[in-house]
C-alpha cells in the first residue's frame, strides 16, 4: 500500500480553511496555478485507489463564495484534519525539546518599530542564552499552522483558545511634525480644538477621527488630505509634514520624545483596542516563553 501524500492533504485542508484558492496560495507561498495543480494531482491519486464516478473524484468546487468542499471533500476533511494537526503538534514539540532556548515572536510592524525594538536590547543583554526570531508582519499568525511561540496583538482581547496577558491600553491624540506647525501657524494660527478641522488632516485606518470629533465636540473636515490603511504609514506621513495624524501614542511616544512629532493638545481619547501578549497553551511551559512573558509584562508596566 502506498504512503498517503501528506503535503497534498495538508494543502487541501489549508484551502478549505482559507475558503479561497488565492488566500491559501498566499499563505503557502505558492501560485494559484501551482496550488490548483496540487489539488488535481490529489484527486487523480485518489481516483486511482477507489471506484468513484467513473474514476473521477472532485474534492472542491468553486462558487461565488470561493472554494467549497464537495461531499467527498467534507468526508476527507473530517478524517484527516485532526491527524494532521497531531502530526504538526508532534513536530513542533520535538523542535521545542531540541531548541528549548529559541523563541519565535510574531508582532505587527507598528508595535515592533514604535515600541518593542527600543526595548529588546535590554532583553537580549539580560538573557544571551535565548535566541530570538522576530516575525514582523500584519498577517495574523495561526498557532496551529505556524511555528510561532507567542505574538503581540492589537485587539479587544477575546482569544478564548489562547493564553492572554494585557500589556497596555492605547490612546489617540492629534500629532504633527514641527515643520508642519511652523509652516502653517502663520496662516492658521495656533492649533485649537474648534479650528482643527481647518488643518490638513490625515485619515486613519479605523476612522477614529469620528470618535475624536464626538469626544471633543468639534466639526469634521470637508475632506482628508489622504487616507491610510496602516498606522505605521500614517505616522510616517505625519513625520514627513503631510498633515495631522490621529496618532497611537504607545507607538508614537519614542518619536514624540525625540521631538519628531508634537502632540497638538493634552487631550487624548482611549482606543477600543489594547495591546496583548498571546500564546498557545502548548507554549506556556517553555522556559523562554516564561522568561520573555515576565520581562515584557514588566516593561509594559514601566512604560505605563
Amino acid at each position: 500500500m502506498s504512503r498517503p501524500p501528506l503535503a497534498l492533504l495538508q494543502s487541501f485542508v489549508d484551502i478549505v480553511k482559507a475558503g479561497k484558492l488565492s488566500v491559501a496560495a498566499q499563505q503557502l507561498n505558492l501560485t494559484v496555478s501551482a496550488l490548483s495543480h496540487q489539488m488535481h494531482t490529489l484527486e487523480t491519486q485518489l481516483a486511482r485507489k477507489v471506484e468513484w464516478d467513473n474514476g473521477e473524484i472532485k474534492l472542491l468546487t468553486r462558487d461565488v463564495r470561493g472554494v467549497q468542499p464537495t461531499a467527498a471533500g467534507r468526508k476527507l476533511l473530517a478524517d484527516i484534519e485532526a491527524p494532521l494537526l497531531a502530526i504538526h503538534a508532534a513536530w513542533v514539540n520535538l523542535q521545542t525539546k531540541q531548541r528549548p532556548d529559541c523563541l519565535t515572536i510574531s508582532v505587527l510592524p507598528s508595535i515592533a518599530g514604535g515600541w518593542l525594538m527600543q526595548r529588546l536590547p535590554n532583553f537580549t543583554e539580560a538573557h544571551p542564552d535565548i535566541q530570538l526570531s522576530l516575525l514582523s508582519s500584519a498577517e495574523l499568525v495561526d498557532f496551529e499552522r505556524d511555528d510561532v511561540d507567542l505574538a503581540i496583538r492589537h485587539g479587544a482581547g477575546h482569544w478564548p483558545d489562547l493564553c492572554v496577558h494585557h500589556l497596555m491600553d492605547e490612546f489617540l491624540s492629534p500629532l504633527a511634525s514641527p515643520e508642519l506647525l511652523k509652516r502653517l501657524k502663520p496662516s492658521l494660527g495656533k492649533p485649537s480644538l474648534a479650528k482643527l478641522h481647518q488643518w490638513p488632516l490625515l485619515g486613519d485606518p479605523s476612522e477614529r477621527w469620528l470618535e475624536w470629533q464626538k469626544a471633543t465636540d468639534t466639526p469634521a473636515p470637508a475632506r482628508y488630505v489622504a487616507q491610510f490603511s496602516d498606522t505605521e504609514t500614517l505616522h510616517r506621513a505625519a513625520l514627513a509634514g503631510m498633515g495631522v495624524a490621529l496618532g497611537r501614542l504607545s507607538i508614537a511616544q519614542s518619536r514624540i520624545n525625540k521631538g519628531l512629532l508634537v502632540p497638538l493638545f493634552s487631550k487624548r481619547i482611549r482606543s477600543n483596542y489594547s495591546h496583548y501578549l498571546v500564546y498557545p497553551h502548548r507554549s506556556k511551559d517553555k522556559r523562554s516563553v516564561q522568561v520573555f512573558r515576565d520581562w515584557l509584562l514588566a516593561e509594559s508596566r514601566a512604560s505605563g
